[in-house]
């Protein structure tokens, strides 16, 4: 899977990215919009993943919790289709974080 082109990538993609490489260039690239080859541990180290947080205050809400063994991200935001999303149940806490930031970014296409 290549992301040349800006948001190409869907739903379905992001939510299938394991940690790592891949994840952490496309968060760079998308979310922080700086050049992969600048690209941190984002999707693995909750350090890095704080920065994509920090990123996430041009929205309305951003919440962070853990369920059931579980990690879940959530973005709201007027401009996403119904109203928030969330990253699909993680391992982790910082591949929840890039996972909700990127779905956000994914739902909000066209809209902003």
């Amino acid at each position: 899977m290549t992301f040349r082109d800006k948001l190409k990538v869907t739903q379905e993609e992001v939510i299938n990215l394991q940690p790592g490489k891949e994840l952490d260039s496309l968060v760079a690239r998308e979310v922080l919009r700086i050049e992969p080859e600048q690209t941190k541990h984002y999707s693995t180290e909750i350090l890095d993943a704080w920065k994509v947080v920090e990123k996430l205050s041009g929205y309305g809400w951003f919440y962070l919790g853990r369920g059931k063994g579980n990690w879940y991200a959530t973005v709201r935001d007027r401009r996403i289709k119904q109203g928030q999303t969330t990253a699909a149940p993680c391992l982790t806490a910082p591949e929840a974080i890039c996972k909700a930031a990127l779905l956000a970014l994914v739902e909000t296409r066209g809209r902003r």
